[in-house]
């Protein structure tokens, strides 16, 4: 089985957005489990009390199947018991780990697995802390052959790239708990601050947020959101999806990256130290600080040899941009971006977005 390119491409695309849009998480993993021609797909998330947090197939036929496993027969799979040992992120076929004779005298197996037709399990524990571990399961039903080598190495690189998005998505919900926590942690961390009611007008805005709202022209009108406004159509979507939704801003000419998060009013009765934020708040907005300065394109062009386009492409990837918004921005396409991409990090020596950026902090500014 071979996966075209623009495929995969839409298909890794997806899963990173799903950092921004988790709702759409378990959506796009049946994409990738129709693509990858997998029978179903089990994402599984168990607490360390041993409570099941979250129990999905991607497939509605095989939904007895993983209420009978969270009932029972989740608590004596072997599988799950070696996965526990490992690395997180490792891909491993069941039959690598399990033998004939091992199948022929297993309560999980005799019992659960092949009565229900299921044969061969590929899967990965794609997350561990203190609080959880999250699995993922990739399954061929009675009939079909076993997971080839070749497909392992495929499943292997998918599997990566959820494991990736999953510490995105948690990161993300972590951000949402920091919230909850207190104004200090924000304070601190120089995060801007808005609360808006139910009908868009702002409720509270701490110090950080005032830069934002004096130069975010076009959001905001006495005190309230615009209508048509950016920020008022992601504020829309997390009232309607309760999930945290990101923007990017036009302030005083410089991009400003927004999360807006659902606002939980249990939060403020959890223990944790008070967060102000008005009454009636249903949502937070968080934006950084504006960035005053940043590298000139003639410095970067002086410094690496960049083509104009190359500098541009680098600075705005320092800014935070995407491949996808520097392509809409200046009309071309995203093969084009990815081609000059490709020539930033091979003259600035990285080879990774991440790398880069973090060279181009530690360079000097221009005066």
């Amino acid at each position: 089985m071979s996966i075209e390119i623009d495929i995969w491409d839409d298909l890794v695309g997806s899963l990173y957005q799903c950092i921004a849009r988790p709702d759409d998480l378990v959506g796009v993993i049946g994409d990738a489990n129709n693509i990858f021609d997998s029978d179903f797909c089990h994402l599984l998330a168990v607490s360390t009390k041993g409570d099941v947090l979250l129990n999905h197939v991607t497939e509605p036929g095989h939904d007895h199947t993983a209420q009978a496993y969270e009932a029972y027969y989740g608590k004596i799979d072997p599988r799950r018991e070696f996965l526990n040992s490992v690395t997180t992120g490792m891909t491993y076929r069941c039959t690598s780990l399990c033998d004939t004779s091992f199948v022929n005298r297993s309560e999980f197996y005799q019992d659960f697995l092949i009565p229900r037709g299921l044969r061969y399990v590929l899967g990965s524990c794609l997350h561990r802390d203190q609080h959880q571990s999250i699995y993922i399961a990739f399954n061929h039903m009675l009939g079909r052959a076993d997971f080839t080598e070749e497909e392992e190495k495929r499943f292997d690189r998918l599997i990566k790239h959820i494991q990736r998005t999953v510490k995105g998505v948690l990161a993300n919900g972590q951000l949402g708990e920091a919230v909850k926590a207190g104004e200090d942690y924000l304070y601190r961390h120089q995060h801007g601050v808005i609360g808006l009611t139910a009908d868009g007008a702002i409720s509270f805005a701490n110090k950080h947020a005032e830069k934002f709202l004096l130069g975010s022209t076009g959001q905001f009108s006495e005190l309230k959101l615009v209508d048509g406004s950016v920020l008022q159509a992601a504020f829309k979507t997390v009232l309607e999806k309760r999930s945290p939704q990101s923007c990017v801003i036009k302030n005083l000419n410089q991009a400003i990256y927004v999360t807006a998060l659902p606002f939980r009013e249990e939060a403020q009765r959890d223990g944790q130290k008070d967060l102000k934020v008005g009454v009636g708040t249903k949502v937070l907005v968080l934006c950084g600080g504006i960035q005053q300065r940043s590298h000139t394109a003639g410095q970067l062009m002086q410094w690496f040899g960049f083509t104009a386009s190359e500098a541009r492409l680098a600075r705005d990837i320092a800014a935070g941009g995407s491949i996808e918004s520097f392509a809409n921005t200046y009309s071309v396409s995203v093969a084009t971006v990815r081609t000059q991409l490709r020539a930033v990090l091979s003259k600035s020596g990285t080879t990774r977005q991440q790398d880069l950026i973090r060279l181009l902090l530690t360079l000097p500014l221009s005066t």
